[in-house]
């Protein structure tokens, strides 16, 4: 199971395509972002975007992405797309517009534990000195 990455302070999503690009040789991801959290709404709008194009990537709906980016379809008819209209739902949830101090923190703190899954361990070879 890829271990979660909750990215404070987000940007526009550097770090976190980063971690979420490293494969092991059998090509499953070591990392997957939980959760991004970013207080300007540009770099939110492009965070939201990256996301997007990694619930694509790899699919055939991939195309309408790249056709959104050259402008050949503007963004509404892009969102319209059921695969691309699911895809900005997931981001929505995982990409998230908020500021630290000043939005609920409760909430904030709520959706880290979702995004997370409930997992407190995510090596293997930790979980047997936990019980010990």
């Amino acid at each position: 199971m890829p271990i979660p990455i909750i990215d404070l302070f987000a940007g526009p999503g550097g770090l976190g395509e980063g971690f979420s690009s490293l494969r092991d040789h059998r090509r499953q991801p070591y990392f997957e972002i939980g959760l991004s959290i970013e207080k300007d709404p540009v770099a939110h709008r492009t965070l939201t975007l990256r996301t997007v194009f990694r619930r694509l990537r790899g699919t055939k709906d991939i195309r309408h992405y790249y056709s959104y980016i050259r402008g050949e379809i503007d963004e509404a008819a892009f969102r319209k797309i059921p695969a691309i209209a699911s895809a900005f739902a997931y981001a929505e949830i995982e990409a998230r517009c908020l500021e630290l101090g000043k939005s609920d923190e409760q909430n904030i703190d709520n959706e880290i534990r979702t995004a997370l899954k409930g997992q407190e361990i995510w090596d293997p070879r930790l979980s047997a000195n936990v019980s010990d």
